[in-house]
Protein backbone atom coordinates (compact mmCIF):
# COMPACT_ATOMS: atom_id res chain seq x y z
CA UNK A 1 0.00 0.00 0.00
CA UNK A 2 2.77 2.29 0.88
CA UNK A 3 4.95 1.48 -2.69
CA UNK A 4 1.39 2.25 -4.47
CA UNK A 5 1.12 5.90 -2.32
CA UNK A 6 4.44 6.78 -3.07
CA UNK A 7 4.52 6.17 -6.43
CA UNK A 8 1.09 7.84 -6.51
CA UNK A 9 2.92 11.00 -5.23
CA UNK A 10 5.40 10.68 -7.47
CA UNK A 11 3.37 11.10 -10.38
CA UNK A 12 1.34 14.33 -8.87
CA UNK A 13 4.32 15.38 -8.19
CA UNK A 14 5.73 15.00 -11.86
CA UNK A 15 2.35 16.63 -13.67
CA UNK A 16 2.52 19.58 -11.19
CA UNK A 17 6.07 19.89 -12.05
CA UNK A 18 4.95 19.51 -16.09
CA UNK A 19 2.31 22.34 -15.30
CA UNK A 20 4.22 24.61 -14.13
CA UNK A 21 7.07 24.29 -16.55
CA UNK A 22 4.90 24.74 -19.62
CA UNK A 23 2.59 27.47 -17.71
CA UNK A 24 2.97 31.19 -18.17
CA UNK A 25 4.62 31.28 -21.21
CA UNK A 26 2.87 34.19 -23.24
CA UNK A 27 1.59 37.53 -21.91
CA UNK A 28 -1.10 39.60 -23.46
CA UNK A 29 -1.28 43.01 -23.78
CA UNK A 30 -2.87 45.99 -25.29
CA UNK A 31 -1.21 48.53 -27.67
CA UNK A 32 -0.08 51.20 -24.63
CA UNK A 33 1.68 47.77 -22.37
CA UNK A 34 -1.68 47.05 -20.59
CA UNK A 35 -1.27 43.66 -19.40
CA UNK A 36 -4.05 41.76 -19.81
CA UNK A 37 -5.15 38.28 -18.20
CA UNK A 38 -6.08 35.31 -20.00
CA UNK A 39 -9.71 35.16 -20.53
CA UNK A 40 -10.69 38.80 -20.55
CA UNK A 41 -12.43 40.75 -22.62
CA UNK A 42 -11.31 43.38 -24.73
CA UNK A 43 -14.51 45.72 -26.84
CA UNK A 44 -13.66 47.46 -30.27
CA UNK A 45 -16.59 49.47 -31.09
CA UNK A 46 -18.06 51.11 -34.45
CA UNK A 47 -21.29 51.14 -36.81
CA UNK A 48 -22.66 49.42 -38.92
CA UNK A 49 -21.43 51.32 -41.44
CA UNK A 50 -17.99 51.16 -40.25
CA UNK A 51 -15.73 49.26 -43.54
CA UNK A 52 -13.45 47.97 -40.77
CA UNK A 53 -13.24 47.38 -37.16
CA UNK A 54 -9.59 46.38 -35.97
CA UNK A 55 -8.47 44.59 -32.57
CA UNK A 56 -4.95 45.09 -31.52
CA UNK A 57 -2.78 42.47 -29.41
CA UNK A 58 0.58 42.50 -28.39
CA UNK A 59 2.25 38.90 -27.11
CA UNK A 60 4.89 38.59 -25.13
CA UNK A 61 7.24 35.63 -24.63
CA UNK A 62 7.86 35.85 -20.65
CA UNK A 63 9.78 32.72 -20.51
CA UNK A 64 13.18 31.80 -20.30
CA UNK A 65 12.92 29.82 -23.43
CA UNK A 66 12.34 31.24 -27.16
CA UNK A 67 9.03 29.42 -28.33
CA UNK A 68 7.31 28.92 -31.47
CA UNK A 69 3.75 30.28 -31.19
CA UNK A 70 0.75 30.13 -33.97
CA UNK A 71 -3.16 31.99 -33.50
CA UNK A 72 -6.50 30.64 -33.73
CA UNK A 73 -9.86 32.06 -33.45
CA UNK A 74 -13.00 30.67 -32.86
CA UNK A 75 -16.21 32.35 -33.68
CA UNK A 76 -18.11 32.49 -29.93
CA UNK A 77 -20.91 34.56 -32.36
CA UNK A 78 -20.25 36.43 -35.42
CA UNK A 79 -23.09 38.08 -36.69
CA UNK A 80 -24.74 37.34 -39.62
CA UNK A 81 -23.81 38.85 -43.15
CA UNK A 82 -19.94 40.07 -41.22
CA UNK A 83 -17.10 38.75 -41.43
CA UNK A 84 -13.37 38.55 -39.49
CA UNK A 85 -10.30 37.78 -40.60
CA UNK A 86 -6.97 38.02 -38.82
CA UNK A 87 -3.43 38.71 -39.54
CA UNK A 88 0.03 37.25 -37.47
CA UNK A 89 3.21 36.03 -38.01
CA UNK A 90 3.49 38.97 -40.79
CA UNK A 91 0.66 37.12 -42.75
CA UNK A 92 -3.26 37.65 -42.98
CA UNK A 93 -6.20 35.32 -43.11
CA UNK A 94 -9.16 35.08 -45.05
CA UNK A 95 -12.58 34.45 -43.06
CA UNK A 96 -12.59 30.81 -43.90
CA UNK A 97 -9.39 30.04 -42.45
CA UNK A 98 -9.54 29.63 -38.87
CA UNK A 99 -5.81 28.60 -37.70
CA UNK A 100 -2.09 30.52 -38.84
CA UNK A 101 -0.42 28.64 -41.31
CA UNK A 102 2.86 30.91 -40.28
CA UNK A 103 3.99 30.77 -36.99
CA UNK A 104 6.31 32.82 -34.80
CA UNK A 105 9.41 32.12 -32.58
CA UNK A 106 9.32 35.05 -29.63
CA UNK A 107 12.94 35.11 -27.97
CA UNK A 108 12.52 35.42 -24.10
CA UNK A 109 10.88 38.65 -23.23
CA UNK A 110 10.34 39.51 -26.90
CA UNK A 111 7.24 41.36 -28.02
CA UNK A 112 5.09 40.27 -30.96
CA UNK A 113 3.75 43.59 -32.20
CA UNK A 114 1.83 42.20 -36.06
CA UNK A 115 -1.24 40.63 -34.30
CA UNK A 116 -4.57 42.41 -35.43
CA UNK A 117 -8.51 41.05 -35.57
CA UNK A 118 -10.52 42.83 -38.48
CA UNK A 119 -14.07 42.50 -38.23
CA UNK A 120 -15.86 43.56 -41.29
CA UNK A 121 -19.50 44.71 -39.96
CA UNK A 122 -20.96 45.27 -43.82
CA UNK A 123 -24.08 47.18 -42.67
CA UNK A 124 -25.23 44.54 -40.31
CA UNK A 125 -26.10 45.69 -36.86
CA UNK A 126 -24.56 43.73 -33.92
CA UNK A 127 -22.07 42.42 -30.95
CA UNK A 128 -19.87 39.97 -32.71
CA UNK A 129 -17.52 37.70 -29.95
CA UNK A 130 -14.46 36.00 -31.39
CA UNK A 131 -11.36 34.33 -29.27
CA UNK A 132 -8.34 34.59 -30.64
CA UNK A 133 -6.06 32.04 -28.74
CA UNK A 134 -2.06 32.32 -29.01
CA UNK A 135 -0.72 28.35 -29.31
CA UNK A 136 2.98 27.47 -28.07
CA UNK A 137 3.92 24.62 -29.43
CA UNK A 138 4.49 22.61 -26.26
CA UNK A 139 0.64 22.99 -25.28
CA UNK A 140 0.53 26.54 -23.82
CA UNK A 141 -1.71 29.02 -24.48
CA UNK A 142 -3.02 32.06 -23.95
CA UNK A 143 -6.15 33.84 -25.16
CA UNK A 144 -8.34 36.35 -25.27
CA UNK A 145 -12.36 37.39 -26.14
CA UNK A 146 -12.79 40.81 -28.48
CA UNK A 147 -16.53 42.03 -28.63
CA UNK A 148 -16.71 43.57 -31.94
CA UNK A 149 -19.47 46.20 -31.10
CA UNK A 150 -21.13 47.54 -34.26
CA UNK A 151 -24.05 48.99 -32.60
CA UNK A 152 -23.62 52.36 -32.73
CA UNK A 153 -25.19 55.11 -34.71
CA UNK A 154 -22.11 57.03 -35.20
CA UNK A 155 -22.30 61.00 -36.22
CA UNK A 156 -25.56 62.12 -37.48
CA UNK A 157 -26.85 62.25 -41.42
CA UNK A 158 -26.06 66.20 -40.65
CA UNK A 159 -22.92 65.91 -39.27
CA UNK A 160 -21.14 63.17 -41.57
CA UNK A 161 -17.74 61.56 -41.04
CA UNK A 162 -16.22 58.90 -43.08
CA UNK A 163 -12.84 57.28 -43.70
CA UNK A 164 -13.10 55.05 -46.87
CA UNK A 165 -10.49 52.26 -47.81
CA UNK A 166 -7.34 53.76 -48.76
CA UNK A 167 -5.64 52.92 -52.15
CA UNK A 168 -3.85 51.18 -53.93
CA UNK A 169 -3.20 48.52 -50.27
CA UNK A 170 -0.38 47.50 -50.17
CA UNK A 171 1.28 50.96 -51.72
CA UNK A 172 4.43 51.06 -52.31
CA UNK A 173 5.41 54.98 -52.90
CA UNK A 174 2.48 56.68 -52.09
CA UNK A 175 -1.42 56.10 -51.07
CA UNK A 176 -4.33 57.55 -51.18
CA UNK A 177 -7.27 58.33 -48.04
CA UNK A 178 -10.43 59.23 -48.83
CA UNK A 179 -12.49 60.90 -46.30
CA UNK A 180 -15.03 63.04 -46.05
CA UNK A 181 -16.34 65.66 -43.62
CA UNK A 182 -19.05 68.22 -43.02
CA UNK A 183 -18.11 71.97 -42.82
CA UNK A 184 -18.96 72.09 -39.09
CA UNK A 185 -15.90 69.82 -38.64
CA UNK A 186 -12.59 70.28 -38.00
CA UNK A 187 -10.42 67.44 -39.13
CA UNK A 188 -6.92 65.06 -38.88
CA UNK A 189 -5.66 61.99 -40.15
CA UNK A 190 -3.35 60.55 -38.06
CA UNK A 191 -0.64 57.34 -38.88
CA UNK A 192 0.44 54.96 -36.10
CA UNK A 193 3.08 51.98 -36.30
CA UNK A 194 2.47 48.30 -35.01
CA UNK A 195 3.29 49.60 -31.79
CA UNK A 196 1.14 52.56 -31.46
CA UNK A 197 3.74 55.20 -32.50
CA UNK A 198 2.58 57.88 -34.26
CA UNK A 199 4.24 58.27 -37.79
CA UNK A 200 2.94 61.46 -38.71
CA UNK A 201 -0.61 64.13 -38.23
CA UNK A 202 -2.09 65.70 -41.41
CA UNK A 203 -4.69 68.22 -40.90
CA UNK A 204 -7.58 68.12 -42.76
CA UNK A 205 -9.80 71.47 -44.49
CA UNK A 206 -12.44 70.13 -47.58
CA UNK A 207 -15.69 68.74 -47.05
CA UNK A 208 -14.74 65.39 -49.45
CA UNK A 209 -11.43 64.87 -50.67
CA UNK A 210 -8.41 62.63 -50.59
CA UNK A 211 -5.09 62.35 -48.10
CA UNK A 212 -2.13 61.18 -50.37
CA UNK A 213 0.35 60.08 -47.76
CA UNK A 214 4.13 59.46 -49.56
CA UNK A 215 5.53 56.17 -48.07
CA UNK A 216 9.70 57.13 -48.93
CA UNK A 217 10.49 57.35 -44.95
CA UNK A 218 8.22 53.93 -43.95
CA UNK A 219 9.68 50.97 -43.55
CA UNK A 220 7.70 47.74 -45.11
CA UNK A 221 4.98 46.28 -42.51
CA UNK A 222 1.72 47.45 -41.53
CA UNK A 223 0.16 50.95 -40.50
CA UNK A 224 -2.78 52.11 -39.32
CA UNK A 225 -4.74 55.51 -40.27
CA UNK A 226 -7.03 56.92 -37.92
CA UNK A 227 -9.47 59.99 -38.97
CA UNK A 228 -10.52 62.42 -36.35
CA UNK A 229 -13.60 64.80 -36.15
CA UNK A 230 -13.43 67.70 -33.88
CA UNK A 231 -10.89 65.37 -31.71
CA UNK A 232 -12.73 62.06 -31.72
CA UNK A 233 -11.80 59.37 -33.30
CA UNK A 234 -14.54 58.06 -36.22
CA UNK A 235 -12.83 55.99 -38.08
CA UNK A 236 -9.56 53.47 -38.33
CA UNK A 237 -8.02 51.56 -41.87
CA UNK A 238 -5.16 49.13 -41.47
CA UNK A 239 -2.57 49.86 -44.64
CA UNK A 240 0.34 47.72 -45.86
CA UNK A 241 3.64 49.33 -47.15
CA UNK A 242 6.13 46.88 -49.47
CA UNK A 243 8.92 48.78 -51.40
Amino acid sequence: MRKNSTILLMLFVTISLSGSLFSQTLELQTIDGTHLQYGDTVTVSGTPQSSELIGLLHVKNISSNSVIVTCTKTYIYLVPGSSNTFCWANNCYPPNTYTSTSSKTLAPQEVATDFSGDYYPSGNAGISYIRYTFNVYHGDSAWIIIKFDATGSGINSNNIAKLSKPYPNPASTQINIPYQLSSNQKGSIEIFDLIGKSKGVYTLNSKSTIQTLLLEDYNNGIYFIQLKANGKVVGTEKIIVKH
